[in-house]
Formats: C-alpha cells, sequence, structure tokens
C-alpha cells in the first residue's frame, strides 16, 4: 500500500513539473513576441514626453553602427527590458533553499545515482533504439542534466520512463523543493515589465506599464 501510494504522489509531482517546464516555454515565448511591440510603444511615449527626438522606431535588426551611439536610442531600453526580464526570471531563493551536497561520501554518493540512473534511461532511450520523438527529448534531456551532475532533473525523467529508482523521504522532498523553486521563478517572471504589459487588460494600464518603465530607468 505505502509503495503504491509513493508511486502515485511521483507521478503527481512529474505532472506538474512538466507542467511548468510548458508554462515557462510558453511564458517566454509570449515575452519574445512581445518585446518589439512594447519596445515601440516606449519609445513613442518617450517623444511624446520629449524625452527623445521625434525619429521613427528602428528594431535591433535595422540599427546600424552609427545609430549605436546614440545614448537615448532604443536599443538601449531593449537592454534594460532583457535585463529586466532575465533578472526577474532568475532563480530567486535564499541560501537555506539551495540543495547542496557538503561532504565528500555524499558526493560520491551523488555521482553513482546520476550514473546508474542515467544508464537506466539511456537503455530505454538512445536514438539508435527507438524512433520515439518523446524518447528522444527525454534522451537529450537526461544527457544535460548528465552532464550537469542534475540528479533531480534525472529522477524527474526516471520517474516519466516508469523506471524503479530508490528514493528516500529525503529526496522526495528535494523533487519538491525543485518544484517550488521553478513555481518561484515563474512567479518571478510574472512581475517583469513586458509580462505586466502583454497582460494588461485596457490601453491605460499599458501606458501605465511603459511610464513605470521610463520612470524606473531615467538617466
Amino acid at each position: 500500500m505505502k509503495d503504491n501510494v509513493r508511486k502515485l504522489e511521483l507521478k503527481k509531482l512529474i505532472q506538474e513539473y512538466n507542467f511548468l517546464l510548458t508554462d515557462e516555454v510558453y511564458k517566454k515565448e509570449v515575452i519574445n513576441e512581445t518585446q518589439s511591440n512594447f519596445l515601440k510603444e516606449i519609445h513613442e511615449k518617450k517623444i511624446e514626453l520629449g524625452l527623445v527626438e521625434d525619429k521613427p522606431y528602428q528594431p535591433k535588426s535595422q540599427i546600424t553602427d552609427s545609430d549605436e551611439s546614440d545614448s537615448e536610442h532604443p536599443k538601449d531600453d531593449e537592454k534594460k527590458v532583457i535585463s529586466d526580464t532575465k533578472e526577474s526570471g532568475e532563480k530567486q531563493v535564499s541560501d537555506n533553499d539551495k540543495i547542496e551536497i557538503a561532504g565528500s561520501e555524499e558526493r560520491v554518493e551523488k555521482t553513482s545515482k546520476i550514473k546508474k540512473i542515467y544508464r537506466q534511461i539511456v537503455k530505454n532511450t538512445h536514438p539508435d533504439k527507438t524512433n520515439s520523438n518523446k524518447y528522444v527529448e527525454l534522451y537529450n534531456r537526461a544527457t544535460s542534466a548528465y552532464e550537469k551532475n542534475d540528479l533531480i532533473e534525472l529522477y524527474f525523467i526516471s520517474i516519466e520512463l516508469d523506471i524503479d529508482v530508490e528514493l528516500g523521504d529525503e529526496d522526495v522532498l528535494n523533487i519538491n523543493e525543485t518544484i517550488n523553486t521553478k513555481r518561484r521563478e515563474l512567479h518571478n517572471l510574472e512581475k517583469s515589465y513586458l509580462w505586466l504589459w502583454y497582460n494588461a487588460k485596457t490601453k491605460e494600464q499599458r501606458d501605465m506599464v511603459v511610464n513605470l518603465f521610463i520612470n524606473k530607468n531615467k538617466k
């Protein structure tokens, strides 16, 4: 009974984690697609406020070398928008939240677990053994996790493949913390100017976000 409950718990965790990964891809794609229009509105608002010359907005791809010397050029705003989004989306956790393997014996145990789990995953997902796009994607994810010594990600992949791995209570706690950290990252991403502007319901709300951005980044 206990083993069955643990398996169901792990399946629930992997579903939640995969949802968060999909949500992250979605939010980053929205932000990427929104950036040009947001920068254009910033530029137009700056013209309205007399902060820059009345010149048409130029996307980054149209900026010439001579334009780069203009300190008020939209390229500067682009750097600030990218920086804001990046800082908002980065992990913002306290030292107490970080999962570290401190002792040498624990590091050896972690490395041993990583190798064992990775080998089991490869047996099921190697491109030479399967034509499944899903399995090839999991193989690539596992290889990346293996190279980064990311034990938690390998746990998630093994659970998704229904591979039996020995997980203690501490392992489950670490998996839960990984999910909580990802949830916090996405919550922080939602605080970025780009995301707030995209989700604004009215023109007045969009203008408010643009004005907040300009006021914060005034020289």
